[in-house]
C-alpha cells in the first residue's frame, strides 16, 4: 500500500452531503455543500460509497470495506483520485502533507494580474443589496395563490383575450411605440424596465423559498457598467428533483411573461396618456427581452440553466465546449485524441449542436455589443472598450485555438486531409486578395418626376367616385364630383348681393348723384363680382380632374357618395410611369467609383416586381447619412437597434 493510503485524511466537520438528483444513466448522484466557500460539488455512487466508509482509518481498510459490503469494485487509483479531489478543493482539515503553505500559493495562483481584475470587473462584477431570505420566508404564503394552476388558466385566457382586442386596433398599437422617442417616453421605457426585471428576480426568489432553499442576497450586477437585478438562488443545486430546479430557473420567465399579458390586455382599455404607454412598454419588451435573452440557451441566463437541467448535464456548456474542441480538432486533423469523456450517442450530438451553436450566437452577439458600446460612449473610450470586447471574447478564444492546431504534428496528417487543407489554404487567399465585388449598393427612393396629390379645395360630401386604384387615367379626367351645401349658399348670397349693387350702380346713373357716390357704388359691384366669380371657380373645382395622364396610386379608403371629407384628407395621387427618378445616398469609399453614364438595376425592398433598369445621370456632394423621406424609418431602425443590445444586457443573471 502507498504511504498516501497509509492514513486517510480527515473530512471537514461543517461538509454537508445530501441526495443529489438521478444522473442521466439512473445512477444516484450526491451534493456535497461546502458553507465556508459556498460551493457545491456533484459526486457518483462510488465517491459516495467511500466517503460514507471514511471513518474506518486506513485506505485498505476503506477498499476492503466498500469491496465487501457493497457491488463496488474499488482501487487503490480511486481512492488516490478521490483523495486529491478534498485536497484540491479545500474539503479537508488540513492541507496535504501538513503544508500550510499551499493555502498562500493557491491564493496567488488565483490572484490575476491588475489589468485582468480591472477588465473582470468592467465585464461583470455584483453589488450584495439585501438579505431577503426571512423577508422571503415570512411573505410567502401571501403569494401561494400564484403557484395555482388555475392561474395558468386564467393567464392563457387573458393573453388570447388581449391579443384579440389589439388585433383589432393594430395600426393604434403600433403608433405607440413612436411616444418613446420624447424624454418622457424613455423614462417610462426605463422604469417599466426596472419594474419587469424586479419582478422577474422576486419570482425565481418566492418558487426557491416554496422549495425550501436559502436566497442569501439580492442585488445588482453590472454588466459591461450596466445594471442588472441578480439572485442569488444557487442553493437550488442542493434540490434532488431536476423539476424543481427547472421551476425555479423558469420562475422569473413565468412572471416576466404574466406580466406582459396583463400589460396587453390593459392597454386595450386604458385611456391615452402615460398609463397606456407604459402598459405598451410591458406588453411589447417584456416578452421581447424574456425570448430573446433570458430564454437564449447560448448564454448563463435562465434558459442555459434551464436547457442544462432538463437534459441532466451539469456544467453543460464547459463540456459541450471541451467535446467540441476535440471534435473540430479530429475532424479537422484526424488525429486520435482521446475523447474528453464518453457519452451516449445521442447526448453527445446534442451537446456539439448546443456548442457549436452557442459559439456562432457568441460572435454575433459580441461583435453587436463591441459596437453598441462604441456608440454608447465618447470616441476613446468607445474605442478602447471596441477593441475589448473584440480581443477579449473574440480574438483570444481563436487565437488560442490557432495556437492547439500549431503544436499538431502537420506531418502525421493523411494525405487527403493534407489536399482538403492546402486547398482551403489557397482559397482563403484568393478570397482575401482577389476583388470580388465589382458592383456597389446604394440605398435609394424611386418617385416618379411628375406627381401630384389631391385634395378636397373645400369641405364637402362626396358626390360620385368615377376612378379606381391602379386605374389609367388621361388629363382632365374626372376623379371625384363633390358638392358643398355651404359653398351653394354662398354663392346664392353673392348673387343676391351682386344684383343689389347693380340696382346701386344703375339708380346711381339716372340721377344727378355725386360722382363719389357712383365711384363707390362701383367698386362694391366690382368687388361682390369677383367674390362671385371665385365662388363659381371654386364650385367648378369641386369636380375634381386628373391633371396629367397617369396612374391613380395610393387613393383614399372607403372614399364613397355621401362621405363627408376635409382639405386635410389626401384622396388620391396621380402619378406619370413614364418619367422615374431615383435619389440615393452612397457611402464616400462607393462613391469613388461611381460616374456619371453608369447603369445599374433598382431591386424593390420586399422583392417585388422584376428589376429596373437605371443610369446615373448627376452625382453631387452632400453631408447627409439618410434621404429626408427616409429619416424617420431610420431613427425607429436606430432606436431598435440600441433597444435590442440593451435587451440582451439587461438579461436576468439568476
Amino acid at each position: 500500500m502507498s504511504e498516501t493510503l497509509a492514513d486517510l485524511p480527515v473530512l471537514r466537520d461543517d461538509l454537508q452531503l445530501s441526495p443529489g438528483p438521478v444522473s442521466a444513466d439512473n445512477s444516484p448522484s450526491w451534493t456535497i455543500y461546502d458553507p465556508a466557500q459556498g460551493r457545491y460539488f456533484r459526486i457518483g455512487w462510488l465517491a459516495f460509497q467511500l466517503l460514507s466508509r471514511w471513518h474506518v482509518g486506513a485506505g485498505q481498510n476503506l477498499i476492503d470495506a466498500v469491496n465487501q459490503e457493497t457491488s463496488c469494485t474499488v482501487t487503490e487509483r480511486d481512492v488516490q483520485d478521490l483523495i486529491s479531489f478534498l485536497y484540491a478543493n479545500n474539503l479537508t482539515v488540513s492541507p496535504k502533507d501538513q503544508n500550510h503553505g499551499i493555502y498562500l500559493q493557491q491564493f496567488r495562483a488565483g490572484r490575476k494580474a491588475w489589468y485582468i481584475r480591472l477588465l473582470h470587473s468592467y465585464l461583470f462584477f455584483r453589488i450584495p443589496l439585501l438579505k431577503p431570505d426571512r423577508f422571503l420566508r415570512v411573505t410567502l404564503p401571501f403569494f401561494q395563490w400564484c403557484f395555482n394552476i388555475n392561474i395558468l388558466y386564467a393567464l392563457l385566457l387573458a393573453g388570447a383575450l388581449g391579443l384579440y382586442l389589439v388585433s383589432r386596433q393594430w395600426d393604434v398599437f403600433l403608433s405607440t411605440f413612436l411616444h418613446f422617442f420624447a424624454w418622457d417616453g424613455a423614462l417610462f421605457y426605463a422604469l417599466a424596465i426596472v419594474f419587469s426585471k424586479s419582478l422577474h428576480e422576486l419570482g425565481h426568489a418566492y418558487t426557491a423559498v416554496r422549495f425550501g432553499c436559502r436566497v442569501p442576497t439580492l442585488g445588482i450586477a453590472c454588466m459591461m457598467l450596466m445594471p442588472i437585478p441578480y439572485t442569488d438562488v444557487t442553493d437550488a443545486w442542493r434540490l434532488k428533483s431536476r423539476r424543481q430546479r427547472v421551476a425555479i430557473g423558469a420562475a422569473g420567465v413565468i412572471v416576466e411573461l404574466a406580466l406582459a399579458i396583463i400589460a396587453t390586455l390593459a392597454w386595450s382599455f386604458l385611456p391615452e396618456g402615460s398609463l397606456r404607454s407604459a402598459a405598451f412598454i410591458l406588453a411589447t419588451t417584456t416578452w421581447l427581452i424574456t425570448l430573446s435573452v433570458n430564454l437564449s440557451p447560448f448564454m448563463r441566463f435562465d434558459g442555459y440553466y434551464i436547457l442544462a437541467d432538463l437534459w441532466g448535464i451539469d456544467n453543460l456548456q464547459q463540456r459541450a465546449f471541451a467535446l467540441a474542441k476535440w471534435h473540430m480538432r479530429h475532424l479537422l486533423f484526424g488525429f486520435s485524441q482521446p475523447k474528453p469523456e464518453h457519452l451516449p450517442a445521442a447526448k453527445e450530438y446534442k451537446m456539439l449542436l448546443y456548442a457549436y451553436g452557442s459559439w456562432l450566437y457568441r460572435l454575433v452577439v459580441f461583435s453587436g455589443l463591441a459596437l453598441v458600446v462604441y456608440h454608447f460612449f465618447f470616441k476613446l473610450l468607445g474605442l478602447l472598450l471596441f477593441l475589448v470586447e473584440i480581443v477579449w471574447f473574440i480574438l483570444k478564444p481563436i487565437i488560442h485555438e490557432l495556437s492547439v492546431w500549431k503544436q499538431m504534428n502537420y506531418q502525421q496528417m493523411g494525405s487527403k486531409r493534407k489536399i482538403a487543407w492546402t486547398a482551403c489554404i489557397v482559397l482563403l487567399l484568393l478570397m482575401l486578395l482577389i476583388p470580388w465585388h465589382t458592383t456597389v449598393r446604394i440605398p435609394a427612393i424611386l418617385e416618379a418626376e411628375q406627381r401630384i396629390t389631391l385634395f378636397a379645395p373645400e369641405a364637402a360630401q362626396i358626390v360620385d367616385v368615377f376612378v379606381k386604384p391602379g386605374q389609367q387615367v388621361d388629363a382632365g379626367t374626372p376623379i371625384l364630383a363633390l358638392t358643398s351645401p355651404k359653398l351653394e349658399d354662398d354663392i346664392t348670397l353673392a348673387e343676391k348681393r351682386l344684383a343689389l349693387h347693380s340696382l346701386r350702380l344703375e339708380r346711381a346713373t339716372t340721377t344727378r348723384e355725386a360722382s363719389a357716390d357712383m365711384r363707390v357704388a362701383l367698386q362694391q359691384w366690382s368687388a361682390e363680382s369677383s367674390h362671385l366669380a371665385g365662388l363659381i371657380e371654386l364650385r367648378q373645382r369641386l369636380l375634381i380632374r386628373a391633371p396629367f395622364s397617369g396612374l391613380i396610386v395610393d387613393m383614399s379608403d372607403n372614399l364613397h357618395p355621401g362621405r363627408w371629407i376635409n382639405r386635410e384628407l389626401a384622396l388620391a395621387t396621380v402619378v406619370n410611369p413614364n418619367r422615374i427618378s431615383l435619389e440615393g445616398i452612397a457611402e464616400e469609399d462607393s462613391a469613388a467609383v461611381l460616374a456619371s453614364g453608369q447603369t445599374g438595376r433598382f431591386l424593390r425592398e420586399d422583392g417585388l416586381g422584376g428589376a429596373i433598369k437605371v443610369k446615373l445621370e448627376t452625382i453631387d456632394l452632400v453631408n447627409l447619412r439618410q434621404l429626408d423621406s427616409m429619416r424617420p424609418l431610420n431613427h425607429a431602425i436606430d432606436f431598435l437597434k440600441k433597444a435590442v443590445a440593451v435587451y440582451a444586457i439587461f438579461g436576468s443573471t439568476s
